[in-house]
C-alpha cells in the first residue's frame, strides 16, 4: 500500500524539519517512506529516505538508520563545483539532539575542494622553481642522445635517444597540505625496427600505467607555492636497438597525464587529464647512438596526440 500526504504546516525547528511519526501494525523494517521538501519559487528539491525504527526517539535514516544501543556507519560524498580559495574552508559537522531540545556537536571535519591545472613544457630547460632539480638526470628539454656519446660503441653503452618534457600542475588551493601526484598512462604505443619495417614486440602497448619514479615527480604543493611537477624522457635505449650496423628503432607514443589526490597509487583524480605524445627514432651506429631524422616531425614531444605509424603518415 502507498499513501501520500502533504505536510503544509510542517515548521522548521533548530534548522531541521519536524519528525514524522507513522503508526502502523506492520513489523519494524517493513515501512519505507520518502519525504520531499520543496522550496517556494525555486525548482530545488531535497529528498530524504526514511525507514522506521523500533524507538520513536530514533525514527528514520537521515541518511542512515541506527537502532538503539547499536552503531552504524555512513559515507558522505561531497563533490565541489568550485575549488576552495584556501585549504580547509569547508566544514562538515554532525549533531545530535540535546536534552533541552537543541543540538549538540558530535563530530566535525574540515576539507578542501581541490583542482589541478596541467601545463606542458617541451623546450628550454627544467624551470628553476622545481624544488629538486638535482635528482633529474637531464635538465635540457631538447631531443638528444643522453648521456652524450664519448667514443665508439661498446656493449656497456646505455645511451638513450630521448625527447624529454616537463609537466607543471597548478594546485588550487595553493596551501593544500596533502599530496597531489601527477600520474601518466600510455594510451597507445607502437615500436618499429628498420630496415625490416616490422613492428617490435610487445607492441602495440595500450592502457598501461607509466607513472614516473618518485625522484622525477614532486607531489607536495604546500612546499612549492602550490605547484606539483612531473619529468619524463621517453625514448629508445641503445640496448633496444639490436643491430649496431645501422638499424633504426622508432617509438610512437600517446600518453595521458593526470593528477590524483595522494601518492602514486591513488586513483582519486582531480582536474582534467592532458593528452601528450612522443615520437623518437634511434639509430645505432658503430660510433654510438644517433637520432634518426628520416621522417619530418620525428623526435619531438607535444600536447595532443600523434599517429603511431612508422612514417607518421
Amino acid at each position: 500500500m502507498r499513501t501520500c500526504e502533504a505536510l503544509d504546516d510542517a515548521v522548521s525547528q533548530n534548522g531541521l524539519l519536524q519528525s514524522i511519526f507513522v503508526e502502523t501494525d506492520r513489523l519494524p523494517g517493513e515501512v519505507l517512506g520518502n519525504a520531499v521538501a520543496r522550496s517556494d519559487g525555486n525548482l530545488y528539491e531535497v529528498e530524504l529516505l526514511e525507514k522506521d525504527s523500533k524507538d520513536e526517539n530514533n525514527g528514520g535514516i537521515h541518511p542512515w538508520s541506527v537502532e538503539a544501543d547499536k552503531d552504524a556507519t555512513t559515507t558522505v560524498t561531497i563533490q565541489g563545483v568550485t575549488a576552495s580559495s584556501t585549504a580547509g574552508n569547508i566544514t562538515l559537522t554532525a549533531y545530535y539532539p540535546a536534552g533541552d531540545g537543541g543540538l549538540d556537536e558530535l563530530a566535525q571535519q574540515t576539507f578542501s575542494v581541490v583542482n589541478v591545472t596541467l601545463s606542458l613544457l617541451t623546450s628550454g630547460t627544467v624551470p628553476s622553481a622545481y624544488p629538486d632539480s638535482s635528482a633529474l638526470p637531464i635538465l635540457s628539454l631538447a631531443p638528444a642522445v643522453w648521456p652524450p656519446e664519448t667514443g665508439n660503441y661498446t656493449t656497456s653503452d646505455q645511451s638513450f635517444c630521448t625527447t624529454p618534457y616537463f609537466v607543471s600542475g597548478l594546485v588550487t588551493p595553493a596551501n593544500y597540505p596533502g599530496l597531489v601526484t601527477l600520474r601518466r598512462t600510455i594510451v597507445l604505443e607502437d615500436l618499429y625496427a628498420d630496415p625490416s619495417n616490422t613492428p617490435v614486440a610487445p607492441t602495440p602497448i595500450s592502457s598501461k600505467d607509466d607513472t614516473g619514479v618518485s625522484s622525477y615527480n614532486w607531489n607536495s604543493p604546500s612546499e612549492s607555492s602550490g605547484y606539483v611537477y612531473d619529468w619524463d624522457a621517453p625514448g629508445i635505449s641503445e640496448t633496444d636497438v639490436l643491430d649496431p650496423s645501422g638499424e633504426v628503432n622508432r617509438a610512437r607514443i600517446n600518453f595521458s597525464e593526470y593528477a590524483v589526490l595522494g601518492n602514486s597509487s591513488s586513483t582519486v583524480t582531480v582536474g582534467n587529464p592532458m593528452p601528450l605524445f612522443a615520437r623518437v627514432s634511434c639509430a645505432k651506429l658503430t660510433t654510438g647512438a644517433k637520432l634518426d631524422t628520416t621522417y619530418p616531425g620525428d623526435n619531438t614531444v607535444g600536447s595532443g596526440t600523434t599517429k603511431t605509424t612508422r612514417t607518421l603518415l
